[in-house]
């Protein structure tokens, strides 16, 4: 099993769009996804509960509801024994001890980036966090940036991606700001699961994405 947590301190980035986003796409190439649900909004949740009937089942974990009279988190928790893939929505606001805790429990962090200044400052304060504090090296969790909403060829973008240069951190895949994407949303869908929606550009990003996590988990099964 191989689980992403898709993250970042700021809010707004897009985080559960690329969550649910990636879930799709997983599920899409023939792996059995659970779909984890950490933000109190539920935002990943609701993706799922709008999935029309003759998608690709994905199995929710709703993980901030409370667990209710007789039943444990650890049960309420529980992924079924076939899953492959989980992919985990976090919220905007996470204390150490909950960062600490997503951490040590992944194969991969996913950093969704905005190209914006107020965005490239955020995302190097909670990568030295990450780093630092988050202890990710220690656990030997993978980390990659998703720079998300781009629009290519303009000052910003370019500055996202000189600041992603510093950082010895992999640049995995760009998503462009598309409506496309809203509107997967809105249906329950991934846009790889919205036929002329799902253009060329955006396959070619979604499948380096996939090569990239696919590099990771063999590359974890070979630490003894």
């Amino acid at each position: 099993m191989q689980r992403v947590t898709v993250l970042n301190a700021k809010g707004g980035c897009g985080k559960t769009t690329v969550a649910t986003g990636l879930a799709a796409y997983l599920r899409q190439r023939g792996h059995v996804t659970a779909l984890m649900d950490y933000d109190s909004q539920s935002s990943s949740l609701g993706w799922l509960s709008r999935r029309p009937d003759g998608a690709p089942p994905i199995y929710g974990v709703p993980a901030t509801r409370p667990a209710g009279a007789g039943v444990t988190r650890s049960w309420r928790m529980r992924l079924p024994p076939d899953v492959e893939r989980v992919v985990i929505d976090t919220p905007a606001a996470m204390d150490l001890l909950q960062l600490q805790e997503l951490v040590a429990s992944s194969d991969v962090l996913l950093l969704p980036i905005l190209p914006s200044p107020m965005d490239i400052h955020a995302a190097s304060r909670f990568i030295g966090d990450l780093l630092l504090r988050g202890q990710t090296r220690r656990h030997g969790c993978h980390i990659g940036v998703v720079a998300n909403r781009v629009r290519a060829n303009t000052v910003t973008y370019r500055s996202l991606r000189a600041f992603l240069d510093t950082l010895d951190i992999p640049f995995v895949a760009t998503l462009r700001d598309s409506r496309g994407y809203l509107r997967a949303c809105e249906a329950g869908l991934g846009l790889c699961e919205m036929g002329r929606l799902y253009t060329p550009g955006e396959q070619t990003e979604w499948e380096r994405l996939a090569r990239w996590l696919e590099c990771c988990r063999e590359t974890s099964a070979e630490i003894p």
